[in-house]
C-alpha cells in the first residue's frame, strides 16, 4: 500500500516537471529560438533557402508563428554576446535563466538535427552524370522554461524533399551526407517541411 503511494507520488511529481504555464487566454507563449549548430559538418543555420536569406533557424520561428500558439523571435545575439551568456552547444539551466532575463522571455527552443539521409531509391541524374538523390530529414525541438532551466516539452518532425524537385544541371549546389551527394535545396525542402512537422507537434503538446 505504502509501495504504491511512493509510485503514485513520484509519477505526480514527473507530471508536473512535464507540464507547461499556461498562457494566459488570447496570449501566446514568448519564445526565443536557439541556433540548431552543425550537423555531420553542415552548418544547418547557414543553410538558405534558395531566392532568399531564409535559414532552417528563420524556417522554425516561422514554423511557430503560424502555429498561432507561439509570439517566436530570434535571439539577440549582440546582447546576448555582449553580457557573456552562452548561447550555442549544450544549454545548461544557468545560461537559460540569462538568456531568459536578457530576451524577456519565459520560454526558449532549443533544436537539433537527428537525421539528414539521401533516400537511395530516387535520385536524378544531372547533366554531367552525377547523380543527386532524395532526401528526407527529421528535427527535434525542446521547449525550456529558463526559471527552472528543465525541458518541458518536445517534438519530432521529418520531411522528405524529392530528387524530382531538382533542376538539372551542373550549376546546382550539391552537400555530401557521408558518400553521397544531395543538392543543398532539396536538404533545405526536407528541413522545411521537418521543422513544419515539429512545430505543429509541438503546439499540438500544448
Amino acid at each position: 500500500m505504502r509501495c504504491a503511494a511512493v509510485i503514485l507520488a513520484v509519477l505526480a511529481l514527473i507530471g508536473a516537471m512535464m507540464t507547461v504555464e499556461a498562457a494566459p487566454r488570447g496570449e501566446k507563449y514568448k519564445v526565443a529560438v536557439c541556433s540548431f549548430g552543425t550537423f555531420q559538418e553542415i552548418d544547418i543555420d547557414n543553410l538558405k533557402v534558395e531566392g532568399s536569406e531564409k535559414s532552417l533557424y528563420s524556417l522554425v520561428i516561422d514554423g511557430l508563428l503560424d502555429t498561432k500558439k507561439f509570439s517566436a523571435f530570434e535571439l539577440d545575439r549582440a546582447t546576448l554576446d555582449a553580457a557573456g551568456v552562452n548561447y550555442t552547444g549544450k544549454i545548461t539551466p544557468s545560461d537559460a535563466k540569462k538568456i531568459g532575463e536578457v530576451q524577456g522571455v519565459r520560454y526558449i527552443i532549443c533544436g537539433s538535427v537527428r537525421n539528414i539521409a539521401p533516400i537511395e531509391s530516387e535520385c536524378t541524374v544531372l547533366s554531367n552524370g552525377l547523380k543527386v538523390f532524395s532526401v528526407r530529414a527529421r528535427i527535434s525541438l525542446q521547449m525550456m522554461d529558463v526559471t527552472t532551466g528543465r525541458y518541458v516539452k518536445g517534438a519530432i518532425g521529418a520531411g522528405t524533399s524529392s530528387s524530382s524537385h531538382v533542376r538539372v544541371g551542373n550549376d546546382i549546389h550539391t552537400l555530401s551526407i557521408g558518400t553521397t551527394k544531395v543538392a543543398q535545396t532539396s536538404v533545405v525542402n526536407a528541413l522545411w517541411k521537418a521543422a513544419q512537422d515539429a512545430t505543429k507537434s509541438l503546439a499540438a503538446e500544448l
